[in-house]
């Protein structure tokens, strides 16, 4: 019995390490600046990426509804730019959301 267990055990290890991570990420700039901070929220699966704003009053707020295939714009001001993106090895600071377990955080900077 424990010799089956530990077989299916081993088998079950070895497939989740040939399928590839997918975090959800911010776009890396929009039309002002580069991503400084993001916000992201379980219960209505969006994100909230920040970009320094064109007049340096503050931050560009763009939201984003998580999907599989990365983020797609939701509301914001018109220099948001249209899509997230996917990070397959789920290292990128501006990682936001792990596909399949939820975000990240609820928020993160991003340092330059």
């Amino acid at each position: 019995m424990f010799r089956s267990t530990l077989v299916v055990a081993i088998f079950l290890s070895s497939l989740s390490a040939l399928c590839s991570a997918r975090c959800i990420m911010c776009p890396n700039c929009d039309s002002n600046g580069c991503l400084a901070q993001w916000t992201c929220d379980n219960a209505t699966m969006t994100m909230g990426c920040y970009y320094p704003s064109s007049d340096a009053s503050g931050y560009d707020l763009c939201y984003y509804t998580i999907t599989e295939e990365g983020g797609t714009f939701l509301s914001g001001p018109s220099a948001c730019r249209g899509y997230g993106g996917i990070d397959s090895k789920c290292e990128n600071p501006k990682d936001v959301y792990f596909w399949g377990y939820g975000c990240v955080a609820a928020s993160g900077t991003v340092t330059s």
